[in-house]
């Protein structure tokens, strides 16, 4: 899983060692097989004709006052063109209207001081532009390098979730597999020490409790096994897995807990079944734990357009202000928990609660 990481990290350096010009060169080159960067370009074609009309003999006697204004307007192609296309873009647009004004300083103010004031104007125009446009440049290039962070992160969370689910199921197996098995035989043995003729009757009352202490054991260990990685999601899927849910809570903590399912259930991919089971298992552990409800609702609706899973119940709620950060500084890992791993499988998740109104925690996917 680390060639994922490794391989836009990789392009970044060797982007990062181009010589900046080249880099420059590259992105002008783009641009010029942009058509929207033409449109902006007529834009400086447009301001030109205006320039050029303003200069001829009739109009520029009665508009003297005037005629030098349209260089200004050429800061407004320059800004658009920088904002929406960078560095490249100011510059390819300045260039652009450097060009299309000397004809005209040369034409009508090469005898006259006025080409100084329409090249100051000029210059002025693409200095602003160029400025914004470098300045666009790095906004667009931190927010490149924060996007990059933020699909690593993702990524890596995905994979610490992954080594996790790993982990879990390979505990679980172990605790099905030896340890459950081991406390079995133990039971077994001590059936048989019960049932050893002449034994005394104290030693028979050490036996029984030992039989019974192991029992318990076991339905813990069995119980912890379940929670770590019930085998019927794997195997039978989400549904199944949520119908076992709502039973073990309804039994072990007394709550009226049911599962209502609309549409046409389907089988997801793994990671999205797994994620989705996770929520609602500590939306029913909050529950059970921290809510002091006597209701709760599972509710699992199919769409074409994908799903949604809700879990609501009657409890006392509680004061939801603050955003995933501040429920992990509060230590409200759970919530925060669920909200990261709806992330990661693309879910949308809403949580819902107040004093005394109960909460509801939903996961919204789309197909």
């Amino acid at each position: 899983m680390s060639a994922p990481l490794s391989i836009p990290a990789a392009a970044a350096g060797e982007q990062a060692r181009l010589p900046k010009s080249a880099r420059l060169f590259g992105k002008a080159r783009r641009r010029v097989h942009d058509r929207g960067f033409w449109n902006v370009q007529l834009m400086v074609l447009a301001v030109t004709v205006v320039h050029y009309a303003m200069e001829l003999p009739p109009i520029s006697d009665s508009i003297d006052h005037l005629h030098h204004l349209p260089p200004v307007l050429y800061v407004f192609p320059i800004i658009y063109a920088s904002v929406r296309f960078g560095r490249e873009g100011g510059i390819l647009t300045g260039l652009l209207c450097t060009l299309v004004t000397l004809p005209n300083i040369v034409l009508w103010h090469r005898y006259h001081l006025e080409w100084l004031v329409e090249l100051a104007q000029l210059g002025t125009a693409v200095v602003v532009g160029l400025v914004l446009s470098g300045r666009v440049e790095h906004e667009a290039t931190e927010r490149r390098r924060a996007e990059q962070l933020a699909e690593r992160l993702k990524m890596v969370n995905q994979q610490i979730t992954r080594a996790q689910e790993s982990e879990r199921m390979r505990i679980a197996r172990e605790l099905h597999d030896e340890t459950a098995q081991a406390l079995v035989l133990l039971g077994h043995q001590l059936d048989a020490v019960a049932s050893t003729a002449g034994l005394p009757a104290a030693a028979r009352r050490a036996v029984h409790d030992l039989r019974a202490l192991t029992d318990v054991t076991l339905a813990g260990v069995r119980q912890f096994s379940r929670d770590l990685r019930p085998s019927v999601l794997d195997h039978l899927g989400l549904v199944a897995a949520l119908d076992w849910l709502t039973s073990d809570v309804a039994e072990r903590a007394g709550l009226a807990a049911r599962l209502e399912v609309s549409g046409a259930p389907r089988r997801l991919p793994e990671e999205t079944e797994l994620a989705l089971f996770r929520i609602a298992q500590e939306a029913m552990r909050n529950v059970e734990k921290h809510a002091g409800a006597s209701q709760v609702a599972i509710t699992l609706a199919f769409s074409d357009g994908g799903l949604e899973l809700t879990v609501t119940d009657d409890g006392h709620g509680f004061d939801l202000s603050g955003s995933p950060d501040h429920f992990i500084r509060a230590g409200r890992l759970g919530i925060a928990g669920m909200h990261e791993r709806a992330q990661l499988v693309g879910g949308r998740f809403t949580i819902e609660a107040a004093p005394g109104r109960g909460t509801c925690v939903t996961v919204a996917m789309t197909a």
